[in-house]
């Protein structure tokens, strides 16, 4: 939907990577492996985005995704320009965007999979980013098919989502011995989609 306001796929996705990790700065080949586009396809819509100064170039003395990187210092790296006039605006535009794409993309699942028993977001849909996966599904679904499904949202979202699935025996098995791993999922920031295996 927000492709066609922001006159490409690329342009969406690249302003959804600044807007979740503003304080990050990336080079170009970098972004091109995170939003699944052509190296010039990024350059292009960075050329647009730098001339609107919605994003800004900066030298290596921010946080920096690879600065261990042998050339880092050579490299011409990007970053969100919280300075401009379009931020407030572009960010609220964005988080709704997001919004409405994920009720989208959990209703579908559930349309898809029936058998799902526990839907749960967390990680990056909760902007959670020390938590151990971004999805916990429970049910007794094909494992191919749900990742096939999931995967159709990572080509629009433009990055990996990091599930986890377990089958209602495995989900039960872990609430009886207290797992730390899903009692860590409930306890941190998430959206409880559906719910209820007992």
């Amino acid at each position: 939907m927000l492709e066609h306001l922001f006159g490409s796929k690329t342009r969406l996705r690249l302003l959804r990577l600044f807007f979740t990790h503003p304080e990050t700065a990336y080079f170009v080949r970098e972004m091109a492996r995170e939003v699944k586009s052509q190296i010039n396809a990024v350059r292009r819509e960075l050329a647009h985005l730098v001339d609107a100064g919605i994003i800004e170039i900066v030298t290596p003395n921010v946080t920096l995704t690879s600065l261990e990187d042998a050339g880092a210092n050579r490299r011409v790296w990007y970053r969100l320009c919280e300075r401009s006039l379009y931020y407030d605006e572009l960010r609220a535009l964005l988080l709704k965007s997001e919004s409405v794409g994920q009720r989208q993309f959990t209703d579908d699942l559930l349309k898809t999979f029936p058998e799902m028993q526990v839907l749960l977001l967390t990680g990056q849909f909760v902007r959670e980013s020390e938590a151990p996966t971004d999805m916990l599904c429970v049910g007794d679904m094909d494992p191919k098919r749900l990742g096939r499904a999931i995967k159709k949202y990572e080509d629009d979202l433009g990055g990996p989502i990091r599930y986890t699935h377990f089958t209602s025996q495995e989900y039960h098995e872990r609430q009886q011995v207290v797992d730390r791993f899903l009692f860590s999922l409930f306890e941190a920031p998430h959206i409880l989609i559906l719910g209820g295996v007992k």
